[in-house]
């Protein structure tokens, strides 16, 4: 069941998933508003824990007044 049809996964859960092998890659997290603005886009923390039981390397977001790299 492709996770996408899941209405309450959030997006990075859902990349992680469905993407299967992840290890050392680096996750970028954004978010457009319809304007076509750059909203915040700093993982939640059952994201953040998923990111790392994946064993993401690196996460890239929004955090409201910067674009941030942090390493897991």
């Amino acid at each position: 069941y492709p996770s996408y049809k899941i209405p309450t996964i959030h997006a990075e859960l859902s990349a992680l998933v469905d993407a299967g092998s992840c290890k050392g890659a680096i996750l970028y997290s954004a978010r457009i508003g319809k304007g076509g603005d750059i909203l915040i886009s700093t993982p939640c923390p059952a994201c953040t824990q998923a990111i790392e039981m994946f064993g993401i390397k690196a996460v890239v977001y929004f955090d409201g007044r910067e674009i941030r790299k942090e390493r897991i």
